[in-house]
């Protein structure tokens, strides 16, 4: 074993990207399997240093993304057989809603779509107590991920108040 008494006591704040990256690293160097999923909830070095020591590696398995990206019986049953429209493009679509605004992915997809001189309203939905909070969630993690600009000001931005998990996103009629 490695004393590692007063290393990083501090927990680290992972986002998943990061979390997945980290995870990624540690297995491919030190042949372990540690799954990104243990790094998200503010683990200490200590905590990661006894990840690498006790999993094992877990072969790589052949992924079935078919599988993954079918819609669930029990979702599409909910759904009460209601089709979805052919696919529309950006250029021409209204508004978009995007979910995860304030996740790695979401803050930078975001910047990209406000950036862009024509386009859609981008409609966000954010857990928060009110629009305004939701705004100033998104707000915040457009700048703690540096792609900050005044097109975030723009009137082409919509946040709600919400939550994904629940039906209708949470929303009021």
């Amino acid at each position: 074993g490695v004393d590692v008494s007063g290393l990083g006591a501090k927990p680290l704040q992972l986002d998943s990207f990061t979390a997945a990256r980290l995870a990624g690293s540690l297995n491919k160097r030190f042949g372990c399997g540690v799954p990104p999923k243990a790094l998200l909830r503010g683990v200490a070095m200590a905590a990661i240093l006894n990840l690498v020591q006790t999993t094992e590696a877990v072969a790589a398995a052949a992924y079935d993304w078919e599988a993954e990206a079918a819609v669930p019986p029990e979702l599409a049953a909910g759904m009460g057989g209601v089709p979805f429209g052919p696919a529309v493009p950006l250029g021409e679509a209204d508004a978009l809603l995007l979910t995860g605004a304030t996740g790695f992915l979401g803050t930078h997809l975001l910047a990209s779509l406000l950036a862009a001189d024509k386009g859609p309203a981008v409609v966000c939905v954010v857990r928060a107590a009110s629009d305004a909070a939701a705004a100033g969630r998104v707000s915040a993690a457009l700048r703690a991920r540096g792609v900050w600009s005044d097109a975030a000001r723009s009137p082409k931005l919509r946040c709600l108040a919400g939550d994904v998990t629940l039906p209708g996103f949470g929303l009021s009629d």
